[in-house]
């Protein structure tokens, strides 16, 4: 009996020892199929976390420079609105103001408080405006030659009297000033060239023809 019992046993221990290396290794392998697909879980939850992190600053990025572009296109729009209303500002001046402020470009008496010993003629002729600033003596008052356009004034020419036959002829720069510019001046000091309009007065005999005229009298400088 004993015996019997003793080769029951024995079988039972060796059952026992075959079968569990087995399910160690089918639960190790469980275990570590679980570690692998948490690990795979944790790292397509950072992959995606991430994207969206870089997406969200993509948009964010692109919303601050869609914005920015705005602000710069409004700010450029109303720039050009506020410049396109001081043109037209200034073309609507009275004449001889205007003829004044574009005269402030090439002669620095015009910009005597009321013309004070001070008369400015000028005129019209073709695409030209001739002025010319004289105090009444001498023959040393340039007469100048000025081009404009609808949204600016153009200096090109002078010609001065050094002696009653001697004319010194000067090109210059020709550069555009815009009436913008003119205007906001005129904005500055107001009263000052509103008060010297009584001295500006029309002087018909400034033509381009008197001017080449007078030009050919430069001639006899170099003679």
């Amino acid at each position: 009996m004993k015996k019997g019992l003793l080769i029951v046993g024995s079988l039972f221990l060796l059952t026992a020892c075959t079968t569990s290396p087995k399910e160690a290794k089918t639960t190790s392998s469980s275990e570590s199929s679980e570690v692998t697909n948490t690990t795979k879980r944790t790292s397509d939850s950072s992959r995606s976390s991430a994207q969206t992190s870089a997406a969200s600053k993509t948009s964010t990025t692109s919303q601050s420079q869609d914005s920015s572009t705005l602000e710069t296109t409004q700010t450029e729009t109303s720039e050009t609105n506020e410049e396109e209303q001081k043109i037209a500002s200034y073309n609507q001046l009275d004449l001889a103001l205007k003829v004044l402020l574009a005269t402030t470009i090439v002669d620095h008496r015009a910009e005597t408080p009321g013309l004070q010993g001070f008369g400015l003629g000028y005129n019209f002729d073709g695409n030209y405006l001739f002025v010319q600033i004289s105090s009444g003596a001498g023959v040393g008052h340039p007469l100048f030659k000025l081009a404009y356009d609808e949204s600016a004034i153009y200096p090109l020419e002078e010609v001065v009297g050094i002696t009653a036959n001697e004319v010194e002829n000067n090109v210059l720069s020709g550069e555009a000033v815009s009436k913008v510019v003119l205007y906001d001046r005129y904005l500055n000091e107001k009263e000052k060239y509103d008060s010297s309009i009584s001295h500006v007065q029309e002087s018909s005999f400034f033509t381009e023809a008197y001017f080449e005229k007078r030009k050919s009298f430069v001639k006899s400088t170099s003679e």
